[in-house]
Parts: C-alpha cells; structure tokens; sequence
C-alpha cells in the first residue's frame, strides 16, 4: 500500500470562483449565518442596556456579522484541486478556516466539463455526480480541458466535454494532430546542408550575456535596493529596534514576488525577442542563407534531441527560422548549424507530439511540452526533427500556449502538403 500517492492533475481555482457561480437562493444561504450573528449581536446589546447610539448598535451588529461572514468565506476564495488515482479534491484554506470537499473516483457516476464560453464566464467548470453527492469545480483558462478529459478517462471517470470524444484503446496514445504521406504518393528529396563554421553565429555569449540582462534587469535591481536597504537597516539597528527590523525583513523577503513575478510576464519575453531580433539580422547578414526576408509565416524554432524530450532540461541542439513559402510549395530552414530547402512534396510524416513533464495542470515543477516531430525524404535517406517553437508571449508560459504555438507550427507545414 502506497504511503503517499503522487498528484496525476492540480490547479488552483480562478478567484472567487464559489461565489461568482451562486444564485440568488445560493446567497441566502450562505448569508444567513451572518444574518443570525447580526441579529443576534443586536440583540445582545439592546438587551444589555448597552448606553449608545442606535446606529453606532446597528454598525457593530453588522461589523460582527461580516466578520463571520468573511472568515467562512475565505476557505471558499480561491481553492486548490488535486486529482490522484483514488480520488479528486478540492481544499481551501485560509488560517483557522478550512474548506474540504473529496469526490472518489469509483463513486463518480457522471462528470461533465464546461467551456468557458457555454457557461458565459472567463473559466470552465467541472460539474460532476457521485452516488451520494455532487459537486462543481472551477477550471481556469491556463488548464487544457482536453488533456484534463484524457487524464480522468483513462483513469476510469465517464467525462463529457463538447467537441470531444473519447479515444478507443487503439487512438489513446496516438497523437491528436498528425499528417501523413500517402503510401502511393512519389516523394521528393528535402536537401539538409551544414552550415559552415564561420557562420555560427546566431548566439554567440556576447548576445546571450547582453539578454540576461535584458530579462534579469528588473531583479537585479531589486535585489540591490534590498541589499541597500538591509545596510541601513543594520546601521540603525539601535535607533529602530528589533520589532521594527524584523518586520521590514518579512516585507523586503515578501517583496520578492515583485521582481520575480516582472520576470515571469516580461523578463523572459524580453530577452527572447532580443535573442530573436540578433540572430535575424545575423541570417540576413549570410551570403548562402535561404531566408532573405522574414515574412508571417516564418518561426523562430528550436531543434530538440528526441531523447530528451521528457528531461527536467531537454537539449537544444539548434536554433534557427523556419519559413513556409505556400507559393513554391516548400519550407526551408536556416539554423546555427544546419541548412534546410524542404519541398512539401517531401515530408513524409509530421505530427505534434504532446509530453507531460511533472504533474499535469498548474504544478510548480510540472509543464505540458508540444513539439512537432518532422519526418522527411533526403536523398540519404529518412531526416527527423522534433521542433520547439522558441518565440515568446508577454505573460507566463501555460500548458495551452504551447499546444497553440505547436498546432499553429504544425499546419504552417501540412495545410499545402
């Protein structure tokens, strides 16, 4: 028997998701503990013969029954759901007041998710019944509600979800996007060149140094502030006394969610664009490149070793653009070490490949990875490429950004093919 069971599913619930779902008789009911302390209090002090105002009586009556009302509520703001093999849970908490609610997987009886626009709000929902009880919990956009359907599937759970359907036991594991040659169909051959040593220059230290900074500016800057602000905390020391110095440093340790929350959204966007722009000018700059120009349909991707797709680091061995040229019915790719012109008629098999590193949905040490897997014709023989789209969004990273970069990579290659 296992001690502890790892998590299969986690995510946190948008905020204020339990109360923005309530209706009318929802409130009332959950009001109305609020409403009998008020009342109560009032009571209390009228009985009493407390000597003041009528309405400084019916202030504290309500301050008492808000009081109340937001320490029961608090558990309910903003939920953390876990999904393991036995069980889905739902768990609040917020100091003394707790939350909890536990749905078994073998109890589910029927399980449907929602998208955000069928139940007209900025998240989805999971409503499900078990044989004693039911419940509903809130989904946020960051979370792929398909992924979720195929995780509770194949755990046993009869799941709905619109525009979904449950994969047989021969589709499980079969990627969901995938383009093939037909078997008849003459293939063409792709030429795959190296790229000369001296023009390796897409991202030499110099850049790479230079693009830290850009994303790490913020941060250092906060932490030398800190830094500055801890000396002078410790040369006035015995003006200030203890009680005030320990409570700045449970502010500045607190305020490092400041710059590190700007590196999340804008820091690691900004030198990713810097990095992009550099190595643009550098293709431009070659005499031999196959990319003169960048037009829409050309991605900054990066070239993954298949064997280390699932590592806790998958290895880049080449970066580069690859462009789609719809009206010469062929893509080409210009990299740090590799050069491509690939005819469309030459790609034998593409499809986008989808690798859960960690514990899916909103796990700290978890991601969802997409890559499209390339496969094509050479004159040597079959050529294979898993590409990662390395271009960034202003924001964090989530699960379904990266499918949507994949899938928008994947159809620049196969919509002609």
């Amino acid at each position: 028997m296992k001690l502890f069971r790892g998590k299969t599913f986690v995510w946190s619930e948008p905020w204020f998701f339990c109360q923005r779902i309530r209706d009318r008789s929802d409130w009332l009911k959950a009001l109305l503990p609020a409403l009998l302390v008020s009342c109560g209090l009032a009571a209390l002090l009228l009985f009493r013969g407390v000597n003041m105002a009528w309405w400084w009586t019916i202030l504290l009556a309500l301050g008492g029954g808000a009081a109340v009302q937001l320490g029961i509520e608090a558990a309910f703001l903003r939920r953390d759901i876990s999904i393991d093999e036995t069980k889905i849970e739902a768990f609040g908490n917020a100091g003394q007041f707790t939350s909890y609610a536990s749905y078994p997987i073998p109890q589910i009886t029927w399980l449907e998710l929602r998208r955000p626009e069928e139940i007209g709000m900025r998240f989805g929902m999971l409503v499900l019944r078990t044989s004693t009880d039911g419940g509903v919990i809130g989904i946020p956009t960051s979370i792929s509600l398909e992924q979720l359907a195929r995780t509770l599937h194949r755990m046993g759970v009869p799941v709905a979800l619109s525009g979904w359907a449950a994969p047989s036991d021969a589709e499980r594991d079969a990627p969901e996007f995938v383009y093939a040659a037909a078997p008849e169909a003459p293939l063409e051959n792709a030429r795959v060149d190296s790229v000369p040593e001296g023009d390796r220059n897409l991202m030499p230290m110099a850049d790479m140094l230079i693009a830290l900074v850009i994303g790490c500016w913020f941060v250092l800057l906060w932490l030398g502030l800190l830094g500055w602000v801890g000396v002078y905390l410790y040369q006035q020391r015995q003006v200030l006394g203890i009680w005030t110095i320990l409570a700045s440093a449970v502010f500045m340790f607190a305020s490092l969610t400041i710059p590190f929350g700007y590196y999340e959204l804008f820091g690691d966007y900004s030198s990713a664009q810097y990095l992009i722009g550099a190595a643009r000018k550098r293709v431009q700059a070659r005499s031999e490149s196959v990319i003169r120009s960048f037009e829409d349909r050309t991605f900054a991707v990066e070239i993954i070793r298949r064997d280390t797709w699932g590592a806790i680091a998958p290895k880049v061995i080449d970066f580069g653009f690859l462009q789609v040229e719809p009206d010469r019915r062929r893509f080409v790719y210009e990299g740090n070490a590799e050069r491509w012109t690939v005819p469309l008629a030459a790609v034998k098999r593409c499809h986008v490949e989808e690798v859960q590193y960690g514990t899916a949905g909103e796990s700290a040490t978890g991601e969802l990875r997409a890559f499209v897997v390339l496969e094509v014709q050479t004159s040597a023989g079959s050529h294979e490429a898993v590409l990662r789209v390395a271009d960034k969004e202003i924001g964090k990273a989530t699960d379904n950004r990266r499918l949507r970069k994949a899938r928008e990579l994947f159809e620049a290659i196969t919509q002609d093919a």
